[in-house]
C-alpha cells in the first residue's frame, strides 16, 4: 500500500490573484486597493486568507455589509504575530522547564534519556495532538513532517543524540 496521497480532481478552476480579489468583491468584501490585495494574496494564498474571512461572513461566502479587506487582513496579521509570540515563548521555556513525565515504560530509559531534551517535548506535543480530535488529521501530518525533517539532521557531531533522540527514536511507542 502506498503512503502517497491519491490525486483528486479539483472542481474549482484556478484563479489568478486578481481574479481571487474579484471573487472576494463579488461576495461583498470591500477592497479599496485591488492590486495591493492581489499582492498580499500572492504571498499568503487565498485559502489561508479565506479562513480568516469566516468571522466576517453573515452566511458562507457572503460578507457582512461594509467589511473591508483591511479588517480581514488585520485579523490575519494579529494571528500571525500571536503565533510568532507563542513560538518565541516556547523557544525560551520548553527546555528550561522540565516536564514531569507520565508513568509507564514509554517514558523511561532506555526509550527516553530524561525529561530535559527536545525529544521529550516532541513526544508530549504529539501525545497532546492525538488527544484533540478537532485537529485530526493534523496530528498524523505533523508527525509525518516531523519524522521527515528529523531524517535529515544537521551534520553536527551526534546531533540527534544532543536533541535527546535515542537510537530507534522513530519507533518509539508514542508514535504508534
Amino acid at each position: 500500500m502506498s503512503s502517497r496521497p491519491s490525486k483528486l480532481a479539483f472542481a474549482k478552476p484556478w484563479l489568478s490573484c486578481l481574479d481571487q480579489v474579484a471573487l472576494l468583491q463579488s461576495r461583498g468584501l470591500v477592497i479599496r486597493d485591488p492590486a495591493a490585495a492581489a499582492h498580499f494574496l500572492s504571498h499568503v494564498n487565498y485559502y489561508r486568507f479565506s479562513g480568516y474571512c469566516l468571522a466576517f461572513e453573515q452566511a458562507r461566502h457572503h460578507f457582512l455589509p461594509g467589511v473591508t479587506f483591511e479588517q480581514v487582513r488585520a485579523s490575519y496579521d494579529f494571528d500571525r504575530v500571536l503565533r510568532d509570540l507563542v513560538t518565541e515563548a516556547l523557544e525560551l521555556i520548553v527546555w528550561a522547564i522540565k516536564p514531569n513525565l507520565p508513568p509507564g515504560p514509554a517514558w523511561s530509559p532506555p526509550l527516553l534519556p530524561g525529561n530535559g531534551r527536545l525529544f521529550v517535548t516532541l513526544l508530549m506535543l504529539y501525545e497532546l495532538l492525538q488527544r484533540c480530535p478537532a485537529v485530526s488529521p493534523f496530528d498524523q501530518e505533523w508527525r509525518t513532517r516531523l519524522h521527515a525533517h528529523l531524517a535529515s539532521p544537521p551534520r553536527a557531531l551526534r546531533s540527534l543524540e544532543r536533541m535527546g533522540l535515542t537510537t530507534g527514536w522513530n519507533a518509539h511507542p508514542v508514535w504508534k
